[in-house]
């Protein structure tokens, strides 16, 4: 899969992250089960988007940008400031990996699981492969 290598150095680094010892990161693929309700925050991982173009006349290779969806839920009675400390980690940490761009969207309330949510969109930039063993 094209983001497989950033998706999971960002899972990993996000794993060891004291700040996040008490949230649970989740890859988004295969899909998850949502549960009922939170007990603790949650950070989900999946491939975003992609946008490739051949480096040159002649050259066999794409290059252009990889995007890593985030999704950060965080049961409402830890409220908004701890989305935003979640947020700020998970963007330090993609800083560390040589992120083109971060952005997240404003704080919603997600009434089905009772919690706070956020959509974040990492971006990288560099030579796209399509193979299919897992790049």
């Amino acid at each position: 899969m094209y983001s497989h290598k950033e998706l999971q150095k960002l899972y990993s680094l996000l794993s060891e992250r004291e700040e996040l010892e008490n949230v649970s990161i989740i890859l988004a693929y295969p899909y998850s089960v949502i549960p009922a309700q939170l007990s603790k925050p949650v950070i989900t991982l999946s491939p975003g988007g992609i946008r490739a173009e051949k480096s040159a006349i002649g050259q066999g290779f794409y290059v252009g940008e990889k995007g890593i969806s985030i999704e950060v839920f965080v049961p409402r009675k830890l409220g908004t400031p701890c989305v935003y400390s979640i947020i700020e980690t998970v963007a330090d940490t993609a800083q560390s990996l040589g992120a083109k761009s971060i952005t997240a969207d404003k704080i919603k309330v997600n009434g089905d699981i009772e919690c706070f949510s956020s959509e974040c969109t990492v971006v990288f930039f560099g030579e796209i492969s399509f193979a299919k063993d897992g790049d």
